[in-house]
């Protein structure tokens, strides 16, 4: 039996890793699709966002989905519709499928990340949660680093046609594997209907946890500075702020990504005890704290600076890993899939809304008009800011999370 659950962890890690690339993927198809569909770049961009949408949607019905029936059923059911969202997405020959199939698509893919937590927290040890956790959000960073390079070579040395196949080739082979290993997984033991009312009982019972909402504000904040500085502002930062070549900038955002994967890893390996993780979190927040605070100092700094403090805000990223961590010692093991899928909403909205923030921040306001910052880009000063804001808000959130959580009884923590 514990083959298995090896077996099934490593299938939802694997389709973690799709999921990244499909998400990313049309950075790198959009041109080729503008191109058979006789389309602007911009309508197919917009059209393949609609993933998000009904990704973003269903991620909590995922989680209560999970505590309900199990992984036994909807992990073979969400690769099957993966699939045949990729196959219409191949086959697409105008924007109504084209946007058909990315809806489709994020369906399938909104249960992986969520699923293959759920599957980390019921099938192993809660003391080797962390080390999992870290090792699905490396998947998922693999995943864009595929999509961004491999699938782009791909496209152009063997076409649009080879690549779609070897993509959904791969995934019909997950799917039928999940098939096989799911026959060796026992059905859940709740058999009651599915209904809409015990899904708002047990969100109302997590948002009666104080220690949640803390968190769960936490897991927002960070996740905005991450997504909205590395994730979308980073490269334009450093090129207009410090003036660095394009190049130059691509390569400190790198530098970005591997320090926040080194961390999550690291922090996967050496913290598992609730103590290791309450201090952990809270020195990872006051390192994003440092890092951003020497990025808004009101001079320009040396490269070696820049790039201390790039990493110093790569690595302080790695503590939403422990957020999930976190939780099996706030909640019970019945609703713990909501709890997960809840996090991971807000994470998706922090990331969301940061993006947004953050542009209307450096459009509209300059901060060289309130205060000369000499060579420095007064309106980025002013987004790098923000930022800052965030980060202490983060920590303000965690120092309140750690005073008050509490060892929970062995019997009710996640094993």
């Amino acid at each position: 039996m514990r083959s298995i659950q090896f077996q099934i962890f490593i299938i939802a890690t694997v389709f973690v890793l799709l999921t990244a690339f499909l998400q990313t993927s049309p950075i790198t198809t959009s041109n080729f699709v503008a191109g058979k569909l006789s389309e602007s770049i911009y309508l197919v961009t917009d059209l393949s966002s609609l993933f998000f949408l009904s990704y973003a949607l269903l991620q909590i019905p995922n989680g209560f989905a999970f505590d309900a029936v199990g992984v036994k059923y909807i992990l073979p059911i969400s690769l099957i519709l993966t699939c045949v969202g990729c196959v219409l997405y191949w086959q697409a020959d105008n924007g109504i499928i084209l946007a058909i199939s990315r809806f489709i698509i994020g369906i399938g893919c909104s249960t992986a990340y969520v699923g293959a937590i759920f599957i980390a927290a019921q099938y192993f040890n809660n003391r080797y949660l962390p080390l999992l956790v870290s090792i699905i959000e490396a998947s998922a960073s693999f995943g864009s680093y595929l999509s961004d390079n491999m699938y782009s070579n791909i496209l152009v040395s063997y076409g649009w046609d080879i690549a779609n196949i070897l993509l959904i080739v791969l995934l019909l082979f997950l799917t039928c594997y999940a098939f096989i290993c799911s026959k060796f997984i026992a059905p859940t033991k709740k058999t009651s209907v599915v209904v809409i009312s015990s899904l708002f009982q047990q969100l109302s019972t997590l948002f009666r946890n104080p220690n949640l909402r803390w968190l769960l504000l936490y897991s927002f904040f960070t996740w905005q500075v991450i997504m909205t500085f590395a994730g979308l502002w980073a490269k334009q930062y450093y090129q207009v702020m410090y003036h660095y070549s394009r190049s130059n900038a691509l390569s400190i955002v790198e530098l970005y990504w591997l320090s926040y994967l080194a961390g999550a890893l690291i922090v996967g390996f050496c913290v598992k005890e609730l103590q290791a993780i309450r201090v952990t979190m809270i020195t990872l927040a006051f390192l994003g704290v440092l890092g951003y605070g020497v990025l808004t100092l009101p001079v320009l700094l040396s490269e070696n600076v820049v790039l201390l403090a790039t990493v110093f805000c790569g690595v302080s990223a790695s503590g939403i890993v422990l957020s999930f961590s976190m939780i099996a010692h706030m909640v019970d093991k019945d609703n713990y899939g909501v709890a997960v899928s809840l996090n991971n909403t807000v994470i998706v909205l922090g990331g969301f809304l940061g993006q947004i923030a953050f542009g209307k921040v450096i459009s509209t306001f300059n901060f060289d008009a309130v205060y000369p910052i000499g060579k420095l880009d007064g309106h980025l000063y002013s987004g790098i800011l923000m930022l800052l804001v965030s980060t202490l808000c983060a920590l303000g959130c965690i120092m309140r999370v750690i005073c008050f959580v509490k060892q929970r009884a062995p019997s009710t923590v996640l094993v």
